[in-house]
């Protein structure tokens, strides 16, 4: 598993270059507050990217202050408009759940 894959430099030149590695099975998961760009101003912009080639597997966070839950909440809604409902659901919910059961995503 690669987490937040959109704060990696490559990732940011080249979102495309981890297409060979989730054909060869690595799953991507998303940090819900990199759409903030609170790390860097391309992490953004990569993870929009991410999201256009169906890239992420899971959607998660990287929070550690109780102050970061407003940039959740705004960042899960930004999102869900770049994706729409069923796959925020897809991504927060159901593709964990079978990370955790054993079964493939």
């Amino acid at each position: 598993m690669l987490a937040h894959a959109e704060r990696y430099e490559f990732v940011q030149k080249r979102p495309k270059s981890l297409e060979p590695l989730i054909n060869g099975g690595l799953i991507v998961q998303a940090d819900i507050i990199s759409v903030k760009g609170k790390f860097s101003s391309y992490e953004k912009t990569a993870m929009q990217a991410l999201f256009d080639f169906d890239f992420y597997h899971i959607l998660a966070t990287d929070a550690h202050k109780p102050e970061d839950i407003d940039t959740i909440v705004h960042g899960l809604g930004e999102i869900e408009k770049w994706i729409g409902k069923d796959k925020l659901a897809e991504l927060l919910d159901e593709n964990p759940r079978r990370i955790l059961v054993g079964k493939p995503i």
